[in-house]
């Protein structure tokens, strides 16, 4: 797979991280439930990503 590919998969697994995020943050505010586990669940991912992404630009 090209770094290129890689780029591009780890932008489209961002977006729905975001998207997750808003969601539970959205429940958590309508419901008054404790998402707190789940949203740092997904923040730990982003960053990953991030950083990952961050790498491969270095590379270019």
């Amino acid at each position: 797979m090209s770094n290129e590919q890689i780029r591009k998969d780890l932008l489209l697994q961002r977006s729905f991280l975001k998207r997750e995020l808003d969601q539970l943050r959205f429940i958590a505010e309508m419901t008054g439930t404790n998402q707190e586990k789940e949203i740092n669940k997904r923040l730990d991912r982003l960053n990953t990503i991030d950083k990952i992404l961050a790498e491969l630009e270095k590379k270019k």
